[in-house]
């Protein structure tokens, strides 16, 4: 998203702009993946084999993994 683009006005707040990883609470795979420092596909197996607990709030089965963050830190912790 081109932020200068927009203008002032239709600049988004901070909280709704991707890219801070220490603030979130839900994570993406992609974005769990840059924050555990590991491969999204490696995110992804886990959440599929249920070593780390996830939903798929959007599409059921074969839609996209949420990952909270206290579960994607005890994923980290155990690994």
């Amino acid at each position: 998203m081109n932020l200068e683009r927009l203008g002032p006005s239709r600049v988004p707040p901070p909280q709704q702009r991707r890219g801070d990883l220490a603030t979130r609470i839900w994570f993406s795979t992609r974005q769990a993946a840059e924050y555990a420092g590991c491969n999204p596909q490696t995110v992804a197996e886990a959440c599929r084999v249920g070593t780390l607990a996830a939903g798929q709030p959007f599409g059921g089965a074969g839609g996209r993994w949420r990952i909270h963050r206290d579960a994607l830190d005890a994923w980290i912790s155990s690994t």
